[in-house]
C-alpha cells in the first residue's frame, strides 16, 4: 500500500505519481493532455484526473490501474473534489461551463450545470 505522501505531476504524455518523503517516482500512467487531478479526500489511494480530450478518468493508486472512466463531450482543464468524496466538480476549456457530478449516480449524468463564464475555467 502506498503513503499518503504523494505528488501528482503531469505532462503531455503521462501522469506520475512521486513519493514526496524520498522524491522518488512511484508509478506512472499513460494519458495524453491531463489538464488537471485531485486526490478524493475519503479515500486517498483514489485519483482523478480530467484531459482535453473530454475525459475525467479515475485510477486506483494502490492496485496501479484504471477504475472508471466518464466522458463529457467537453475538453477539459480542472477538478476538485468536494470535501463528501462523493462530488466532484469540473470545469471546461470552451463553454466556461463548470460540471458537478454526483458520483453514487449514473456515470453520464451531470448533477447541476454551473455557467457564468464565457471563457475558459483555469480551476475550480
Amino acid at each position: 500500500m502506498l503513503d499518503h505522501y504523494l505528488l501528482g505531476a503531469a505532462s503531455d504524455s503521462s501522469l506520475t505519481l512521486f513519493d514526496t518523503q524520498t522524491t522518488n517516482q512511484t508509478l506512472s500512467f499513460p494519458k495524453q493532455n491531463v489538464q488537471g487531478l485531485a486526490f478524493s479526500p475519503l479515500n486517498k489511494l483514489l485519483l482523478c484526473c480530467v484531459s482535453s480530450d473530454a475525459t475525467i478518468t479515475f485510477y486506483d493508486i494502490n492496485e496501479k490501474k484504471l477504475v472508471k472512466q466518464i466522458q463529457t463531450g467537453e475538453s477539459l482543464t480542472s477538478v476538485a473534489f468536494c470535501q463528501d468524496g462523493h462530488t466532484i466538480a469540473v470545469g471546461a476549456r470552451n463553454s466556461g461551463n463548470v460540471m458537478i457530478y454526483d458520483l453514487r449516480k449514473s456515470a453520464r449524468e451531470v448533477y447541476k450545470y454551473c455557467t457564468g463564464h464565457k471563457e475558459t475555467v483555469n480551476t475550480v
